[in-house]
């Protein structure tokens, strides 16, 4: 799906403490920018710069889809990113990232690889994932 006048914004939580987490979302954010899906893509946070609630004054488009990226639909995907995003008609909100059908299979295919490196037996090998938002 290429939203060529659309602008994608992804929402992350961030940290005061610890800003170096942001690297991840800030180089999918560069990933997606590069193969053209939207007009504009940027990446703001809730605890650190590029602070979320100034982000909608920066975007031109019309329409931004904003994807919180999150393993769930908790707290902060349904209320502290709207909260700070504001009212906004322009603003098409996404469901959390975790939520997508996809992502088992992704997990699952990742923890296969893990397993593998690390030489474990997948008859002997119990995971627990654990999503926090």
């Amino acid at each position: 799906m290429v939203k060529s006048g659309a602008a994608l914004l992804l929402a992350a939580h961030g940290s005061s403490s610890q800003p170096e987490g942001a690297i991840t979302v800030l180089r999918h954010a560069e990933t997606i920018r590069n193969r053209n899906l939207f007009a504009e893509v940027h990446a703001a946070f809730l605890r650190q710069p590029p602070e979320l609630d100034k982000s909608l004054n920066q975007i031109k488009a019309s329409e931004i889809y904003v994807v919180p990226l999150f393993a769930s639909p908790g707290h902060m995907a349904r209320t502290a990113v709207p909260r700070a995003l504001g009212p906004d008609d322009r603003v098409r909100y996404c469901d959390a990232l975790g939520t997508h059908a996809s992502i088992p299979r992704i997990i699952g295919g990742q923890i296969e690889r893990a397993s593998e490196q690390a030489h474990l037996k997948a008859a002997e090998t119990d995971v627990v994932l654990v999503g926090h938002g």
